[in-house]
C-alpha cells in the first residue's frame, strides 16, 4: 500500500488527504485518484494547487480486493478484502464498517461473510490499520479528507451512524454545495450535498467518521462518483472513466482554493440595517480590509476578509443571509501575478516609463526629471516637500507664458504597499502605523465618516494636518489659490465623478455647475469605449466621509470647481493590460525581461512597431528591444543587402493559412505593382490546384490575414528593393504536420488539411485544437458515436454547447422556435438524408411522416441528374452520432420536422465543376421542402 506525498518537503503546510478503493468493485474510485495525481504532478498549470498545500494519497486502499475483481466472473463485484475472517471459511472484511467510532452500531452485519461484515474488533485489518496510523502522524497537518466511493453522484459528510448534526455542518454543507457547482459546470453531472444520514442508510465504524470525530479533522468527506452514462453502476464502460475524471478534478480545485487558506475578496450587498450593523461590527477588525465601507444601503461593500476569519464570515453570511458574491478567489495569488508581472518590467532605461504596467516611484521621479531637462520651457519641477519614509514630493508645473493663468490642480495616489490605503508614518502612542490623508483635512474634521481608532482603515489622525502630505497640499493650494479654478484627485475604483459635499445632504450653491460639467465628463469618457461613470455629490453616491481634500480644497482653499474622479473597476487590483487599450497605444519603452523569443517576423526595420506588433516580452508577436536585434534577421538583411541587385523575387514559406500574400502587412494601402504581384499569385495558385485541387486564398497580408508590421516581406519588397516579395503560407491549418504527409506537400508544393473536421476552438486542459460541433449539443449530448478525448474527430467538448457556434444556433432556435417548422443543416459526403435519432435505433413519433417527405425530396432531387439519395433515420444508415444538432432541433427546440442532408458523391474535395450541378439538384429537393411546409402551415 503506497502514501503518495505531493508539496513542500518541510511537511509544515495544510494536508489534503484523500484515498481511493476502499471497496473492491469501485474501480472508478482509484482510477479517479489516480488522475488527480497525475494532474498534480504532471501538469504544470496545476503548479500553484501543491505550492501552498501539501497532498496525501493513497491511490488503492484494498488492494487485494481490488485485484481479486479483476479476476473475472462474480469476483467483479467483490467489495470486501481479502484477508480471511477468523473463525470461519469465509473472506473478507468491510473496511468502511471496521474503523473505532461507533463500531457496529448500526448499518453492519455480524454474519462472516456478509458485505457489510466490520470485522472481529475495530481495526483488526492492516488497510484500516494503515490509514490510522497515517491520520495519527499527520493529524496536525491535515486539515481535509477525501474518500472516494462509487456510484451514487453524492456528497456526504458525518455523521453516518445519527441524524445528530455536526458542529460544523453549516460549514461542510457549504463546501459541499461549492464543489458540486464547481462539479456541474462541466458537464452538467448533478451531485446531492447533506449529512450521510440524511441521505443514506445509517452505518458505522466508517472512514468518515473516525476521521473527523477522533482524528480530529474537521472537513471530511465521502465522495460518491458517478454512475457513467450507460447506467452501469459498478460496472462503467471505460470510455466514461476521463469525463468523471476531469469534472471530479474541477471539484478537487474547489476543495484545494479553501484549504490553502486563501485571502479573499467579497462584494457584499446590505439588504437592511441589520446587515449593515453586523457588517459595520467588522470595520475595526484586523482581519478585515474594508475597500468600501458599510455606510450606506443599498452600495455594494467591498471587503478583504483574512485567512483565520473565512471560514466564521461564511457563516456569518449563510446564517444573516446576505448576498455577496467573491470577486478575488486568491488575494495573494493575485498579487504574485502582478509582481511576476512586474518584474518583467525592471532594470528599466533611467526617465522611461510604461503604461503596460504599474511605474514604481524611482521610475515616476526619474521620468518627471527628465521631463524637466528636456523641457524646460514648459514644465518646470518643484520638490515641495519629503515623506516620513524620505521621498520627495514632487510638483509638475506644466504650461507656457504667464503664471497668473488659469491652473489646473491635479494628484493621484500610487500606493506604496498594494492594497494599503493609508501613508506609513508610526501613530503616536500606538503600535499602529498610518493615517487615511483623505480624512485628515481641516474641513468638518473628524466628524461623520472617519475614526479615532488608529489601526482602522478610516483613521483620520491625531488631529487635522497632523500629516507632511496633507500639509503640503494645502500649502500648494494656499500658495496658488488665485490661480487655481480647477481640482481634480483621482482615486479608484467606484467609477464615479464626486463632487462635494461628503459630510452633509445640503448641496454646494454650484452644484448645477459642478454636476453639468461632470455628466460632460463622463459622456467624452463613454464615448471611447463605452465606460459609464455616475455623477454626484458624495454623499448620494457613496457615504457621508469628513476631513477629505476635495471638501477641503472647495470650502476653505476657495477653489469652486473641486471633484473627487473614482476610477473604475470596482477594484483596486487591475490587471496591467487594462490600464491602456494595446490598440489605440504602445509603451514608451520595452524592459528587460526573463522571456525568450522574438517573433522574427515583426523585428525588421520596416514600420517596426507598427500595428500588429506587440512591446511585451512574452507575447507571441513581441517585435524585439529594437529593429533588427536578431541575429537572424540581421542575417537576412546581410543577404539581401549583399545580393541585392539580383533578387527579383523573394519567397518566405510559413504555415498554415493556405494563403499567397504579398505587401503590405502595416497599411490597407496596396503597393504601386499589387495588379502584377495579385497575378502571379493567382497563376501560382492555378498552378498548386492542379495537383490535388488544394485552393490558395491570393491578397495582401491586411487583407487577408491582419496587421502585422515589421514583417520579411514588406522590408525586402521597400528596403531591400524587390519589387516581387511574397509569403507563402503552407496548408493543413496545424503546425505539427506528421511525416507521411511531408512529401505531398512537396509534390503540389501545398497539401492543405483540407479534411479537418473540427471548429478551431483551442480545447480547455489540452493542447488540442477543435470541437466537432455535431456532438456538442445539449440532448443526449455524451452519449454514443462520441468522444471525451481531445483531438479525437468526435470530440464532444468538454461540456454541451461549450463552444460559440453551438450556442449562436440554440440562441436562434430558441428565439424563433415557434415560427421554424422544418430544420436542414448539409453536410457531406454520404449522399443520404436523415432524420432523427442519432443516439438510438428508437424512431421518432412521426417517423413515417419524416420519412414520406425525405422520400419525395430524395425522388425530386434525382429527376435533375439521377442522383439517388438513400432516406432513414440516421442510426438506420450511419454510426451512432449523440449530441447532433438535428436530434437537439427537434428533441429540445421542438421542430418536429428535422433533417440532415449529406451531399454527395461521398467525398470531400469535390472538383470546382460539380458544385453547380450539386446545388441545382438539391434545391429541387428544397423547393419540395417549402411546398410541403407551405400547405401544412397554410392556416396559421
Amino acid at each position: 500500500m503506497y502514501l503518495v506525498k505531493i508539496g513542500s518537503k518541510c511537511g509544515n503546510e495544510p494536508t489534503i488527504l484523500i484515498d481511493g478503493g476502499i471497496h473492491a468493485r469501485e474501480w472508478i474510485s482509484p482510477a479517479v485518484v489516480l488522475y488527480f495525481i497525475q494532474q498534480l504532478v504532471e501538469n504544470r498549470k496545476n503548479q500553484h494547487m501543491i505550492e501552498h498545500v501539501n497532498w496525501y494519497i493513497i491511490p488503492l486502499l484494498n488492494p487485494d480486493g481490488y485485484e481479486y475483481t479483476h479476476q473475472g466472473g462474480k469476483k467483479r463485484l467483490w467489495r470486501l478484502n481479502r484477508a480471511p475472517v477468523k473463525g470461519g471459511s469465509c473472506y473478507g472484511t468491510d473496511l468502511n464498517r471496521n474503523f473505532d467510532f461507533h463500531w457496529n452500531e448500526v448499518g453492519t452485519s455480524q454474519k462472516l461473510c456478509a458485505n457489510t461484515f466490520p470485522g472481529l474488533s475495530p481495526f483488526d485489518q492492516l488497510e484500516t490499520t494503515a490509514l490510522r496510523n497515517v491520520v495519527m502522524q499527520y493529524k496536525d497537518q491535515i486539515k481535509l479528507y477525501l474518500s472516494f466511493h462509487s456510484y451514487a453522484r453524492m456528497i456526504v459528510y458525518p455523521w453516518s451512524y445519527t441524524k445528530e448534526l455536526p458542529n460544523n455542518a453549516k460549514e461542510l454543507q457549504y463546501l459541499g454545495e461549492k464543489v458540486a457547482a464547481r462539479i456541474s459546470k462541466v458537464r452538467g453531472t448533478k451531485y446531492t450535498v447533506n449529512m450521510s444520514t440524511h441521505i443514506l442508510p445509517f452505518t458505522s465504524g466508517s472512514s468518515d467518521d473516525w476521521v473527523k470525530g477522533v482524528g480530529g479533522v474537521e472537513l471530511a468527506y465521502t465522495i460518491e462518483l458517478p454512475e457513467g452514462k450507460g447506467g452501469g453502476g459498478f460496472i462503467l464502460p471505460p470510455s466514461d472513466i476521463l469525463d468523471i475524471c476531469v469534472e471530479t478534478f474541477e471539484g478537487i480545485k474547489t476543495f484545494h482554493n479553501y484549504i490553502a487558506n486563501k485571502c479573499k475578496l467579497y462584494e457584499l450587498n446590505l439588504e437592511s440595517n441589520h446587515h449593515q450593523d453586523i457588517i459595520t461590527s467588522l470595520t475595526t477588525n484586523k482581519l478585515f480590509d474594508f475597500w468600501s465601507m458599510p455606510n450606506k444601503l443599498g452600495l455594494p461593500v467591498t471587503v478583504m476578509v483574512y485567512a483565520e476569519a473565512q471560514a466564521e464570515f461564511l457563516n456569518t453570511l449563510t446564517v444573516e443571509k446576505i448576498p455577496y458574491k467573491v470577486l478575488i478567489e486568491d488575494v495573494e495569488d493575485a498579487v504574485k501575478s502582478e509582481r511576476r508581472h512586474q518584474n518583467r518590467f525592471q532594470n528599466r532605461r533611467r526617465g522611461q516609463i510604461t503604461f503596460e504596467n504599474y511605474n514604481r516611484y524611482t521610475e515616476i521621479e526619474s521620468y518627471v526629471q527628465r521631463l524637466a531637462n528636456d523641457y524646460p520651457d514648459i514644465l518646470n519641477l518643484e520638490q515641495f516637500q519629503t515623506t516620513y519614509e524620505g521621498r520627495a514630493m514632487w510638483l509638475l508645473k506644466i504650461g507656457v507664458g504667464s503664471q497668473s493663468k488659469p491652473t489646473i490642480l491635479i494628484d493621484g495616489d500610487p500606493t506604496i504597499a498594494h492594497f494599503w490605503r493609508l501613508n506609513p508614518a508610526p501613530i503616536s502612542s500606538s503600535n499602529c502605523n498610518g493615517i487615511d490623508l483623505n480624512r485628515n483635512f481641516d474641513f468638518h474634521w473628524g466628524e461623520i465618516g472617519s475614526s479615532s481608532e488608529p489601526c482602522s482603515p478610516g483613521f483620520r489622525g491625531r488631529y487635522a494636518f497632523d500629516q507632511v502630505e496633507t500639509r503640503s497640499l494645502r500649502d500648494i493650494v494656499n500658495k496658488y489659490r488665485n490661480q487655481i479654478k480647477l481640482y481634480l484627485t483621482f482615486h479608484s475604483a467606484a467609477q464615479m465623478i464626486l463632487y462635494p459635499w461628503s459630510y452633509t445632504q445640503v448641496p454646494p450653491e454650484n452644484a448645477p455647475e459642478l454636476q453639468s460639467l461632470g455628466e460632460q465628463v463622463a459622456t467624452a469618457i463613454a464615448s471611447v469605449k463605452g465606460t459609464l461613470y455616475n455623477v454626484n455629490n458624495s454623499v448620494n453616491l457613496l457615504s457621508f466621509s469628513t476631513g477629505s481634500s476635495y471638501d477641503w480644497v472647495k470650502g476653505v482653499g476657495g477653489v469652486e470647481l473641486s471633484y473627487t474622479f473614482e476610477l473604475p473597476k470596482n477594484r483596486f487590483d487591475l490587471s496591467p493590460s487594462e490600464i491602456f487599450d494595446p490598440s489605440t497605444t504602445y509603451s514608451l519603452f520595452t524592459p528587460n525581461s526573463d522571456c525568450n523569443g522574438t517573433d522574427l517576423n515583426r523585428n525588421f526595420d520596416f514600420h517596426w512597431r507598427g500595428p500588429g506588433s506587440s512591446p511585451v516580452p512574452c507575447d507571441e508577436t513581441f517585435r524585439g528591444r529594437y529593429a533588427f536585434d536578431q541575429l537572424e534577421t540581421r542575417g537576412l538583411q546581410d543577404v539581401v543587402n549583399k545580393h541585392r541587385n539580383q533578387i527579383k523575387l523573394y519567397l518566405t514559406f510559413h504555415s498554415a493559412a493556405q494563403m499567397i500574400i504579398y505587401s503590405w502587412g502595416y497599411t490597407k494601402q496596396l503597393p504601386e505593382n499589387a495588379s502584377e504581384l495579385q497575378s502571379l499569385g493567382e497563376q501560382v495558385a492555378a498552378a498548386i490546384a492542379t495537383v490535388k485541387g488544394t485552393l490558395y486564398g491570393v491578397n495582401t497580408t491586411v487583407n487577408l490575414l491582419t496587421f502585422a508590421a515589421g514583417i520579411s516581406i514588406d522590408w525586402v519588397k521597400r528596403a531591400g528593393g524587390v519589387e516581387l516579395s511574397f509569403t507563402v503560407e503552407l496548408p493543413n491549418h496545424r503546425f505539427d504536420l506528421p511525416p507521411s504527409e511531408i512529401f505531398g506537400v512537396c509534390v503540389e508544393m501545398f497539401e492543405g488539411d483540407r479534411f479537418w473536421r473540427l471548429n478551431r476552438a483551442p480545447v480547455t486542459d489540452s493542447d488540442c485544437i477543435g470541437t466537432d460541433l455535431n456532438r456538442n449539443f445539449d440532448f443526449h449530448w455524451g452519449g454514443p458515436g462520441s468522444s471525451p478525448v481531445p483531438c479525437n474527430p468526435t470530440f464532444r467538448g468538454r461540456y454541451a454547447f461549450d463552444q460559440l457556434e453551438t450556442g449562436g444556433l440554440r440562441d436562434i432556435v430558441n428565439k424563433y422556435k415557434n415560427q421554424i417548422k422544418l430544420y436542414l443543416t448539409f453536410h457531406s459526403a454520404a449522399q443520404v438524408i436523415i432524420y432523427p435519432w442519432g443516439y438510438s435505433n428508437e424512431l421518432p413519433e412521426d417517423a413515417p411522416e419524416l420519412q414520406s417527405l425525405g422520400e419525395q425530396v430524395a425522388a425530386a432531387i434525382s429527376s435533375v441528374n439521377g442522383t439517388l439519395y438513400s432516406v432513414s433515420n440516421t442510426a438506420s444508415l450511419l454510426p451512432f452520432g449523440a449530441g447532433g444538432s438535428d436530434d437537439w432541433v427537434k428533441g429540445a427546440g421542438g421542430v418536429e420536422l428535422s433533417y440532415t442532408f449529406e451531399l454527395p458523391k461521398k467525398r470531400f474535395d469535390l472538383p470546382p465543376s460539380d458544385i453547380i450541378g450539386i446545388c441545382v439538384e438539391t434545391f429541387q429537393g428544397v423547393e419540395v421542402y417549402h411546398n410541403y411546409i407551405e400547405n401544412k402551415f397554410k392556416n396559421l
